[in-house]
C-alpha cells in the first residue's frame, strides 16, 4: 500500500512539473481556457520585441478543437505568425493543419498573419475575438490568404474591430455560405470571398474601397448588398456570380467599370438607392449592367 502511495504521489508532482515547464512547445495556461492539441508540443511560441508572444504549430499533426491559451510563460500572446512545422521553412501559424476542426483566439490577440491557417481543409468553425484588428496585414504588405483554401469552413465570427478584410483572406472557401462583414470595416481585398459558398452579401456604408474581383466566382451567390461608402465597382468584380439575381446599389457609387457584373446570366433586377437623375449621372462602362437586368431607382 505504502508503495502505490508513492508511487501515486511521484506521478502528480511529475504531472505538475510537466504543466508548469517554460520551453518550446510547452505552454502554462494561465486562464480557464484549455488548448484542445493531441499533446503539449503541438504549439510553439516565439518571444516578441515588445516582450508578448506569437503562437503557431510546432507540427501538423494538431487535430480536433483548438482553444490558443492567452498568456505563455506570464506573458500575454498577441499574434499568430511566423515558425516552423515540420519540414517548412518559415512556416505561417497553422498552414497545412488539415485535421484541425475548430479553433478559439483569445481576446489577447491583436494580429492573424498572412497564411496562418491556409488550406486547414478540415477546419469548420473559428471564433475570433474583439481585440482583433487585422487579418493577413504585416508591414504594409497586404498578402491575405488566412483562411484560403480552408474548404470545410462554415462559421467564423468578424469582430466590430476588424477593418480590413485584406487579398484571398476567404479565397475558395466553398461551405461558407454566408458572413456578417460588420460595420468599421473599410476595404476588402482582392479576391477576398472569391470562389467562396456565400448565398448573400450585405457590405456596410464604412466600406469605401473593394479591390478586384473580391465576390469573383461565389456561383451561389443570390442577392447582394452594396452600401453608400463605395465609390467604384471595378470591372469583374463579381463575375461568374451565376445565380445572382438582385443587386442593390448604394448612392455613393459614381462609376461602374466595364464588364463589372460580367456572366452573371440570372441577374433580374438592378435596385439603386437613388433617383433616376443620379443613376444617369454614374459612369458606367461597356456592359456595366448586363442587358438581361432591370434598373429600379428607389428615390424615384
Amino acid at each position: 500500500m505504502k508503495k502505490i502511495k508513492n508511487s501515486i504521489i511521484g506521478f502528480l508532482i511529475a504531472l505538475i512539473a510537466l504543466l508548469t515547464v517554460s520551453g518550446a512547445g510547452v505552454f502554462t495556461v494561465t486562464t480557464s481556457q484549455t488548448a484542445h492539441a493531441a499533446s503539449l508540443s503541438d504549439l510553439s511560441f516565439t518571444e516578441l520585441s515588445d516582450g508578448t508572444y506569437s503562437v503557431n504549430a510546432a507540427n501538423e499533426n494538431i487535430s480536433g478543437d483548438l482553444v490558443i491559451p492567452s498568456t505563455y510563460n506570464g506573458k500575454k500572446v498577441t499574434q499568430i505568425a511566423y515558425g516552423k512545422v515540420s519540414s517548412y521553412s518559415g512556416n505561417w501559424g497553422f498552414q497545412g493543419c488539415t485535421s484541425l476542426k475548430s479553433v478559439t483566439v483569445p481576446d489577447s490577440v491583436t494580429f492573424i498573419a498572412n497564411r496562418s491557417f491556409y488550406k486547414c481543409t478540415s477546419l469548420e468553425r473559428v471564433t475570433l475575438p474583439d481585440s482583433l484588428t487585422s487579418l493577413g496585414y504585416e508591414d504594409s504588405i497586404r498578402s491575405g490568404s488566412v483562411f484560403e483554401g480552408c474548404t470545410s469552413l462554415k462559421y467564423i465570427n468578424l469582430p466590430k474591430s476588424l477593418k480590413t478584410i485584406d487579398p484571398n483572406t476567404f479565397y475558395d472557401c466553398t461551405s461558407l455560405t454566408s458572413i456578417t462583414i460588420p460595420d468599421g470595416v473599410t476595404s476588402i481585398g482582392s479576391h477576398a470571398f472569391y470562389k467562396s459558398g456565400l448565398q448573400s452579401v450585405s457590405i456596410p456604408d464604412s466600406v469605401t474601397s473593394l479591390e478586384s474581383s473580391a465576390f469573383g466566382s461565389c456561383e451561389s451567390l443570390t442577392d447582394l448588398v452594396i452600401g453608400d461608402g463605395v465609390q467604384l465597382i471595378l470591372s469583374f468584380m463579381f463575375t461568374f456570380c451565376t445565380s445572382l439575381k438582385t443587386v442593390t446599389i448604394g448612392k455613393g457609387v459614381n462609376r461602374i467599370q466595364y464588364d463589372a457584373f460580367y456572366n452573371c446570366n440570372s441577374l433580374e433586377k438592378v435596385l439603386y438607392a437613388g433617383t433616376s437623375a443620379e443613376w444617369e449621372n454614374v459612369q458606367k462602362g461597356n456592359r456595366a449592367i448586363p442587358s438581361s437586368a432591370t434598373v429600379v431607382c428607389l428615390d424615384d
